[in-house]
């Protein structure tokens, strides 16, 4: 199944990462009308949710507010290509210093028009505060209603998440995993990497990989090779310094979780019934005994708790190593592919990534989790003009197509 994250932000206002946030939620005036409650009586004649008497066409312009900052212009390319090929028309606002909540609690008590689709990152005290407010629509309807499809269809945990304690649902998810119980965890790229031209010389193939004595033995194999320039090759290579922590791949295939979720305190694994702090855990100090074998041998990098990311780019891109373990974005494979077109021209492309090597009596650990839900918020203004092309927007957006995604940050497929 291919791996999607739908994100309802469009270029220029789409923002990479993910902000958590806990907190006891305050449904604040829980009897505001929505503007979805009239819906069934309104008809639908030449409306898209609404009569456009109501809503107005789903071709208005809308407006959109982001609780962050960007020098986006007004109107970009991709907005400009949108309006035109898929008759979607949005005006952008951004505010303009780094505190969301105070520019959010400032328009809210001067009572200050609000844009027709309000983005924040996800925060409980801004949605209890826009819903306290009376601000914006209860869509608790839009989620049950025959007249869409993507909203409606939205996953029933994902929507069970959005829910507070009355069971009303107060805005639309953005930056979530469309498979809610499988989501897509490609941010990371956390494996280790192998010259496939380079394992094809010593003899072996991938599967030989497979296990940590298969890694060993294909590591020594290649400490007996030459780059073009007469060096002996580094068997394997990662970074340690610069807060790299790139041998985090090694604790995973030792068994480790490494990754210390939304606390960033360090990782710890439940062990039987127990809770085993990451410097506590057996496995950790196994993956080290294995690390300083390795070193003793001459088959780890000499320079990896010392050497800057720089540094390990450098010996990447000259040839120098065989194998190395990080993400795709320490290295910065990511922009020098782009630079090449075929394998004669960078020693780069041959890398690829392998799964971690298994160890006799491990279960493979954990680099990063990936959190499901969603990242932002977005709330419809109660007293928007422009419900059916707000609407008609958030369906589009939601389209569960591994292409939306691209489209919302690139404009739609075949222009650029």
């Amino acid at each position: 199944m291919k791996k999607r994250i739908i994100a309802a932000l469009l270029a220029g206002i789409l923002a990479m990462g993910t902000v958590a946030c806990t907190g006891s939620r305050n449904t604040g005036n829980s009897d505001s009308t929505s503007g979805t409650e009239q819906a069934a009586d309104a008809g639908e004649e030449n409306g898209f949710y609404v009569s456009e008497a109501e809503g107005g066409k789903t071709t208005d312009q809308f407006t959109i507010w982001c609780g962050w900052t960007s020098s986006a212009p007004d109107d970009t390319m991709v907005q400009k290509i949108t309006r035109e090929q898929v008759g979607i028309d949005y005006k952008v606002e951004f505010i303009q210093d780094n505190d969301f909540m105070s520019t959010l609690n400032m328009k809210l008590s001067s009572n200050a028009q609000m844009a027709d689709i309000i983005v924040v990152p996800y925060n409980i005290a801004a949605e209890n505060a826009l819903v306290t407010a009376d601000r914006v629509m209860n869509l608790t309807d839009i989620y049950s209603s025959d007249k869409l499809k993507n909203l409606p269809g939205l996953n029933d945990k994902l929507k069970e998440f959005m829910k507070d304690e009355e069971g009303n649902m107060w805005y639309v998810p953005g930056w979530y995993a469309a498979e809610y119980d499988d989501p897509w965890p490609g941010w990371t790229l956390d494996a280790w990497w192998v010259r496939m031209d380079l394992l094809k010389q010593v003899g072996a193939k991938k599967e030989d990989l497979k296990t940590i004595e298969g890694l060993e033995q294909v590591m020594r194999n290649m400490a007996k090779l030459k780059d073009e320039n007469g060096n002996t090759i580094i068997p394997l290579s990662f970074v340690q310094s610069d807060n790299a922590f790139q041998e985090r791949i090694i604790l995973a295939t030792f068994g480790v979780d490494t990754s210390g979720g939304d606390s960033n305190m360090p990782a710890v694994m439940k062990e039987g019934d127990e809770f085993v702090f990451l410097y506590d855990n057996p496995k950790y100090k196994a993956a080290y005994q294995w690390m300083n074998q390795m070193y003793r041998e001459g088959l780890i990098d000499m320079e990896v708790s010392t050497q800057s990311k720089e540094r390990f780019i450098e010996k990447i891109e000259s040839g120098q190593v065989g194998i190395f373990t990080t993400d795709l974005w320490i290295t910065n494979l990511n922009e020098t592919w782009r630079n090449y077109t075929d394998y004669g021209q960078s020693v780069t492309l041959n890398y690829e990534p392998v799964a971690d090597p298994s160890v006799a009596g491990v279960e493979k650990g954990h680099t990063s989790y990936v959190n499901p839900n969603p990242g932002y918020m977005l709330f419809i203004n109660k007293d928007t003009k422009n419900l059916n092309a707000v609407l008609n927007f958030l369906e589009w957006v939601n389209e569960p197509d591994p292409y939306r995604g691209h489209e919302l940050s690139e404009g739609p497929r075949g222009v650029f």
